[in-house]
């Protein structure tokens, strides 16, 4: 059984229907499963036995396992102790005043309010980081030359 949470273009999809093994691609893009669609039937242009194993479902899973998670601004003082008063983005330390909760993981894309996916950022980079994910604010910072 090959499993490819994040099967974008199909491609491990494709390779494990070539092997005659099993196969589960998930991906919550809109525009994955015409991709997947296309790229299964080009292999498969003889026949149509593959269409029967593909189930595209709209609905998101939602954990129903969570218990009501305090609101992330209840975090403040633990994740300012934990980062030493400083911005999880650039690494400026300043005052508590000046930092700012935020997702590192946004809320949008499953991101919840658990002090893992939690930290502080500056006004600054959080306007920058805006929706997106920490991993992207690095990169950019990065890339303006800010941090290395």
């Amino acid at each position: 059984m090959v499993l490819d949470p994040f099967c974008g273009c199909a491609t491990t999809l494709v390779a494990a229907e070539n092997a005659g093994r099993e196969w589960v691609g998930i991906d919550r893009n809109e525009e994955v499963k015409s991709q997947v669609v296309s790229q299964l039937e080009k292999l498969n242009e003889r026949s149509e036995d593959w269409l029967r194993k593909v189930i595209i479902r709209d609905d998101v899973p939602v954990r129903t396992d969570l218990r009501k998670l305090p609101h992330c601004k209840k975090h403040f003082a633990e994740l300012y102790t934990k980062q030493h008063g400083k911005c999880a983005g650039c690494g400026e330390r300043r005052g508590k005043i000046v930092r700012q909760v935020d997702y590192k993981a946004p809320k949008r894309r499953g991101g919840q309010d658990a002090f893992d996916n939690l930290n502080l950022l500056c006004p600054r980079c959080n306007a920058i980081k805006r929706p997106r994910s920490m991993a992207w604010l690095k990169r950019e910072l990065r890339m303006r030359g800010e941090i290395e």
